[in-house]
């Protein structure tokens, strides 16, 4: 009888544990899904080409509007989550869809350059064979 109370204690002690730990588990696990989930809605929603673009024509603006501009999930995604998911997924939404308008907008700027070298040479080129001839 005296083993039975002392394993009673431990155990209740370890389901009240339990108890109180399950709402910040459950919660910790919907904030991941909704990080998760909010990286792919951006890396599918986020348009590549614009950026690249932006870069590629408009040049530093372009790179630097990437930088500033910060996007929103669309708030369908978002309708009857809780608090804890909207937060998550909304962080993780901007951060990778920044990043995304970020890498492509840097590389339509290289692209630029790249074509600006080309166009220097060329010219170059033409004017010094045109001067030997």
């Amino acid at each position: 009888m005296n083993v039975l109370m002392q394993v009673k204690k431990p155990v209740a002690f370890f389901l009240a544990l339990l108890l109180l730990l399950t709402p910040v588990l459950m919660t910790a696990q919907d904030a991941a899904n909704a990080a998760m989930e909010g990286k792919n809605a951006a890396e599918r929603d986020t348009n590549k080409a614009l950026w690249f673009g932006a870069g590629c024509l408009v040049g530093v603006i372009g790179v630097g509007a990437a930088f500033l501009y910060e996007p929103n999930p669309p708030s369908s995604a978002l309708v009857g989550k809780s608090d804890t998911y909207v937060a998550a997924y909304s962080d993780a939404y901007t951060e990778k869809a920044q990043s995304i308008q970020q890498k492509y907008s840097l590389y339509g700027f290289a692209a630029n350059c790249v074509l600006w070298v080309i166009y220097y040479v060329a010219v170059v080129a033409t004017v010094s064979t045109a001067a030997n001839s």
